[in-house]
């Protein structure tokens, strides 16, 4: 639909026309690790545009769309970020044949309570699929923590898993200030090789807004010590992905098991939610700088 269309990216693609005829060139320079979408996350899901407001959030699978609008472009070039915000969204009434796949919710327990969500991955003929409750956290070094739930006895299985806070690579400086890539770590109870899961950022060779899901498999076994699992790309132009708002498209393997794909979509929801806090904390930051400027100015 057109009105779905973000056009501040149109005008950008325009007055950019000349510099992206050389696309390739410039993100060589800058260090980036060009690639086309891994063959095998040939599966994307479409997170709609949204903030800490959210209360019901349908999560798409757009595919085909994405695959059309994008193609073989390298993921995280200026080209592929332009292409990518001028994908058509799904309406959400069903019209464009778009399947919801996860339906994700959230709501603040209390005044001063957690914020708590779940996602419900949508079996098929609209059976009820895996659950998984978000509890948002606010502790420095945890994002959230994840419980898997059975939805047909509306009972718990085991116990949260939480979504670890790691800063292991510096923050980038840029123009506009100076940015922090947090990586996010956590486990998926099950796994046969209780791997660990963790949300990394390369901003010098991915771009400043792709997040990178890699398996970290232990123990001696013929499996690769670290595999792309999936990876998450804003859509939308930004100079890190601390912004006011989320949105982005989710790639993964075709043949996720429901429960593990459940699992990975609510530790998306919940890593986009801390660095939308990292953005509030540089507001509040930036509101009292200049408070205090002020304030100078009458001293």
């Amino acid at each position: 639909m057109s009105e779905c269309v973000d056009y501040g990216l149109v005008n950008w693609a325009s007055i950019n026309q000349s510099d992206r005829n050389n696309w390739r060139d410039i993100a060589v320079h800058m260090g980036r690790e060009i690639s086309a979408t891994p063959s095998h996350l040939s599966r994307a899901l479409y997170i709609p545009h949204h903030d800490a407001t959210v209360s019901h959030l349908p999560i798409y699978d757009v595919s085909f769309r994405y695959a059309d609008t994008v193609g073989d472009l390298p993921i995280g070039t200026s080209k592929y970020t332009v292409k990518l915000g001028m994908m058509e969204r799904p309406r959400g009434d069903g019209v464009d044949n778009i399947a919801v796949a996860h339906n994700a919710a959230f709501v603040r327990v209390g005044n001063d309570g957690p914020v708590v969500g779940t996602v419900q991955c949508r079996g098929e003929l609209m059976a009820q699929g895996p659950e998984v409750e978000v509890t948002i956290d606010t502790a420095d070094d945890t994002a959230c923590s994840l419980l898997q739930r059975d939805p047909c006895r509306f009972e718990s299985r085991g116990t949260p898993t939480p979504v670890m806070v790691s800063h292991e690579i510096p923050p980038s400086k840029t123009r506009v200030g100076t940015f922090e890539h947090p990586f996010f770590t956590f486990k998926i109870p099950g796994d046969i090789d209780m791997a660990t899961f963790q949300w990394q950022i390369h901003p010098v060779e991915h771009g400043r807004l792709r997040y990178t899901l890699v398996r970290k498999a232990s123990g001696d076994n013929d499996i690769p010590k670290e595999q792309v699992c999936a990876i998450y790309h804003h859509i939308g132009l930004g100079a890190s992905l601390s912004l006011p708002h989320s949105e982005g498209v989710l790639l993964l393997p075709p043949r996720m098991s429901s429960e593990t794909e459940a699992m990975v979509v609510a530790s998306t929801l919940g890593f986009l939610w801390r660095l939308r806090e990292m953005n509030g904390v540089k507001e509040k930051k930036r509101r009292l700088s200049f408070v205090k400027s002020l304030m100078k100015g009458k001293e």
